[in-house]
């Protein structure tokens, strides 16, 4: 019975060693590939205004208007921060804001934030009577101070 007893104990033991290995090279490994990985945007929305837009490695404003068969398109119609490659250029339309064409008039606008090398969409705000709803309310022109 002693023997049984021994032969499981060991056993146990060795399968809970191989397992703890396996975990902590599990860990060293998503770790290290952490590294080289672009910022993730976990505790972005925690940041004050401030640092959310020194954060941003874009900051792109989006103004929705008619395009020339009377629909509303969201048109790139500036850069308030462009600190990387960017694939969108100014005039563009940015097809990522498509819902907020729905409920939008002509002349509405959106501030999208984004963060990174390779640039993750991490915020867009409506700007709503000069101010951007979501970022404290700042407007447009407080943001640019922050900036320069």
């Amino acid at each position: 019975m002693i023997k049984l007893f021994v032969k499981g104990f060991v056993f146990g033991t060795g399968f809970a060693i191989a397992i703890a290995i396996a975990i902590y090279l599990n860990l060293v490994i998503v770790e290290n590939n952490n590294h080289s990985s672009p910022p993730t945007y976990n505790g972005f929305h925690t940041l004050d205004a401030k640092d959310q837009i020194e954060t941003a490695s874009v900051i792109m404003l989006v103004t929705i208007t008619n395009d020339s068969n009377d629909e509303l398109k969201p048109y790139i119609s500036d850069f308030l921060k462009k600190e990387v490659d960017f694939r969108y250029e100014i005039g563009e339309i940015y097809p990522l804001v498509l819902d907020y064409t729905k409920h939008a008039i002509n002349g509405d606008q959106v501030v999208i934030m984004f963060i990174g090398n390779s640039p993750e969409r991490v915020s867009s705000s409506r700007i709503i009577d000069g101010y951007v709803y979501g970022l404290d309310d700042m407007s447009l022109e407080q943001i640019r101070k922050v900036l320069n």
